[in-house]
């Protein structure tokens, strides 16, 4: 009897400890996947985070530039189609802009590779000539039918809103940042 009990045992023993090695194996494996996925987790956020940082940055630095345009030049300086198209090319040569547009206080936009088109009755002109910023994303432009992203800022003179700086990127380009 003393001999079945270890012949079972040589076969069982080894089997049995075996499987408790696997599990233990499984156990450790679960736990440390746990705590990796949550590692990965926390990182994606706070990269998240920083980037949408970086984006909102990014975006009130061009507003701010805008902002900066439309003080300097002025609403007398718009009268001019020709001065605003020269102007705004040079603009948005100088900046990461696509395109940068000059909105008048009737709606008509000009844009700085010399297309043109009315606005008036897009909800950020009635915006941005109540005196508001405005940022925007189109879809399908208008003009070229690509997605576009725009930020505006009311041009004043005189202490009124007189017309709307536009300057706006390809869908890319937020990507890239």
């Amino acid at each position: 009897m003393k001999i079945k009990f270890l012949r079972r045992f040589k076969f069982i023993g080894p089997i049995v400890i075996l499987s408790a090695i696997a599990i233990a194996m499984l156990l450790a494996t679960t736990r440390n996947w746990g705590g990796t996925v949550e590692r990965m987790e926390k990182s994606l956020g706070e990269q998240s985070v920083s980037q949408a940082s970086v984006l909102c940055d990014k975006i009130n630095g061009n507003l701010s530039l805008l902002d900066g345009l439309a003080t300097t030049y002025g609403g007398e300086d718009f009268n001019d189609t020709e001065f605003v198209l020269n102007t705004l090319a040079q603009y948005a040569k100088k900046t990461d802009f696509v395109t940068v547009s000059y909105v008048n206080r009737e709606g008509y936009l000009y844009r700085s590779d010399g297309k043109e088109l009315d606005v008036a009755d897009r909800w950020y002109f009635e915006k941005a000539m109540r005196g508001e910023d405005f940022v925007a994303l189109f879809r399908n432009s208008e003009m070229d039918d690509s997605a576009k992203i725009a930020l505006g800022v009311p041009v004043r003179m005189n202490g009124e809103v007189c017309g709307i700086l536009i300057g706006t990127y390809d869908m890319h380009t937020f990507r890239e940042w």
